[in-house]
């Protein structure tokens, strides 16, 4: 392996890293933003953050990292040399277009996870039988709602994320194009 062919190698594992580590990040704030708006906060509900049950933290904890690291993983493999090669009108579309899909997959999973679980709300009146299909109902409802506010934000994000991202393929240089 010549050392341009090393360069190379050590410069995608470091976009693939930066893209891994931003979905994450974006997907647990939009999971914060969410559990506070719907009141499924452990402050909303009058309790101290340090009594929530690994329970009720766990399963939308991982929902969020698991659809972060799945679309991050997607637009690696589908669209890696178009975003260190690509111009900068591409770059924004493709991550405008996984911040969508990324929401829109969350919204999915964070929907089932939160009415199979009653975090956010009464669930007392559902039989664990009446949960799956209110889970499947929200769930699409998850899907729109999430895939709309990814829309949204990915148009916002995909600005500084895509000059980065843009940065790893001129080694650094200034962005142009």
């Amino acid at each position: 392996m010549g050392l341009s062919e090393a360069m190379r190698t050590a410069e995608a594992g470091l976009y693939g890293w930066f893209i891994r580590t931003a979905a994450v990040l974006v997907g647990l704030a939009n999971l914060v933003v969410l559990v506070d708006l719907f009141g499924g906060s452990p402050v909303a509900r009058g309790t101290v953050w340090g009594t929530v049950s690994l329970y009720e933290a766990l399963p939308p904890f991982l929902a969020v990292v698991l659809t972060a690291l799945l679309t991050s993983e997607v637009v690696l493999r589908g669209f890696g040399p178009l975003i260190v090669s690509g111009r900068f009108s591409r770059r924004y579309a493709v991550v405008a277009g996984a911040v969508c899909a990324g929401g829109a997959l969350a919204g999915v999973l964070l929907s089932a996870v939160f009415v199979v679980q009653g975090s956010l709300g009464s669930t007392d009146l559902l039989t664990p039988a009446q949960r799956i299909p209110a889970a499947a109902y929200t769930a699409v409802l998850g899907a729109q709602y999430g895939g709309l506010l990814g829309l949204l934000e990915g148009l916002v994000l995909a600005f500084p994320l895509a000059a980065v991202l843009g940065r790893f393929g001129r080694g650094g240089s200034p962005v142009r194009g």
